[in-house]
């Protein structure tokens, strides 16, 4: 333990140094500080999990006659539960009144411009007289040990935030305190029937671990992974040590000559997590351009051997019904519905477009050459993939090419109609 001096050495450091830099002041009242009283185990396990180096920590004694034990010390101190000075152990009675107006006078005094500060008190003192409320603090938390709530000390604290601790509820109200005031925090899995603690995860890397610890018959406590002593600080207290792992890996952990009571841990997001994730993303996106060019080509694919057939006259007027020649089946052609496609006879084209009302009529329009009519019924339409052209099979399978002209598709020696020319013109 440190001396009074060492204490005081620190204090100008904080005052011209770090202070500027901390978030909170935390006041600590503590009162029965008596051995076998947890308030002790309890202090010094939340000193090592919710006070961060940008915070600062004072400790006044409730029991006996009510003293600042620690001014300000700041939260990154080394092994800062070493020069806290000892406690009387056999104090008891409390003043809680006289506690709260120094910690009240305290904080004014060496309360940070800026920074939060909080009143936290751990005390067992059953004295239930009304307590003036302390105004120099912007939080107040009370945590009642073995024993009940006291309403006075209850009524002074921010809402909720009161904890009883005792022996059946002491794992549940000291990580809900401490994962309360720090939220980076959550209770750690823990089985004591083979003294296993698991911390971390695959996604996590734990930042830092704290334990509180009953003690075995055998002294300090012994932690090991797969079966390699690990290093950790220790402050023992009574029958407890309170438990800081030095650079924790996440896994199982075995404990020791000891039970363990409370272990919470904090964790942040993995470099695999930002790895993975930016897989994934790099992923998704590629396969959002794939798809978006397999649909271009797609699309095109599917356009490309669409045409709108239409007869017209001399004057480019239509004379029936236009139809939409397409190669592929309706199903694969969304959102148009061709009335005649590839394969369809020569009949049926002009039964779409209303072009006859019978045979004979065909007859006098469809040609083969001057001589020969077309049998409609038995004459094609067909598209020719490999030549990106359409063709006319006849019924002894001879074909002739629907030769192009310019962007349109221009029937030739089809309908021999006078002054009727046939359009396939593209979609």
């Amino acid at each position: 333990m440190a001396t009074r001096k060492n204490v005081l050495i620190i204090i100008p450091f904080l005052l011209v140094g770090g202070m500027a830099f901390s978030q909170t002041d935390y006041f600590f009242v503590l009162g029965g500080t008596a051995n076998g009283n947890r308030t002790l185990p309890v202090f010094y396990m939340s000193l090592a999990s919710i006070v961060r180096e940008n915070d600062t920590v004072s400790v006044i004694r409730s029991s006996g006659v009510p003293t600042l034990v620690c001014p300000p010390v700041a939260g990154n101190t080394p092994h800062i539960a070493s020069i806290l000075p000892i406690f009387p152990s056999a104090l008891n009675e409390e003043d809680s009144a006289a506690a709260l107006s120094l910690a009240d006078e305290q904080a004014a005094a060496y309360g940070r411009q800026g920074a939060s500060r909080a009143l936290v008190v751990i005390s067992s003192d059953q004295n239930d007289a009304p307590l003036a409320h302390p105004a120099s603090f912007t939080d107040i938390y009370y945590i009642a040990v073995d024993s009940p709530l006291n309403p006075a000390l209850t009524a002074i604290a921010n809402p909720g935030c009161s904890w009883e601790i005792n022996a059946g509820a002491l794992a549940d109200a000291l990580s809900g305190f401490i994962t309360h005031l720090a939220p980076r925090y959550k209770k750690s899995a823990l089985d004591n029937d083979v003294g296993v603690l698991s911390i971390g995860g695959f996604f996590h890397k734990t930042k830092r671990a704290a334990l509180l610890v009953e003690n075995g018959a055998a002294g300090q406590t012994a932690i090991t992974k797969n079966r390699i002593p690990v290093s950790f600080d220790v402050t023992q207290i009574d029958d407890y040590s309170v438990v800081v792992l030095n650079d924790p890996a996440g896994g199982k952990y075995d404990v020791g000559n000891g039970k363990t009571l409370v272990a919470v841990e904090w964790n942040e997001l993995s470099p695999v997590v930002f790895i993975a994730a930016g897989s994934t993303f790099a992923f998704i996106v590629a396969l959002l351009i794939i798809a978006v060019f397999s649909a271009a080509a797609r699309n095109k694919r599917l356009r490309k051997p669409a045409y709108k057939v239409v007869v017209c006259d001399e004057d480019g007027g239509p004379l029936g019904k236009s139809v939409l020649l397409a190669v592929l089946a309706v199903k694969e052609f969304p959102g148009k519905k061709p009335q005649f496609k590839s394969g369809d006879s020569v009949f049926q084209l002009c039964e779409a477009m209303k072009l006859a009302v019978n045979t004979e009529d065909l007859k006098e329009m469809l040609k083969k050459d001057e001589n020969d009519a077309v049998i409609a019924g038995q004459t094609f339409i067909k598209w020719d993939k490999k030549k990106d052209a359409w063709f006319l099979e006849y019924p002894d399978f001879s074909t002739d090419v629907i030769k192009k002209n310019g962007g349109a598709k221009k029937g030739d020696k089809l309908f021999e109609a006078e002054e009727t020319q046939l359009l396939f013109t593209k979609l």
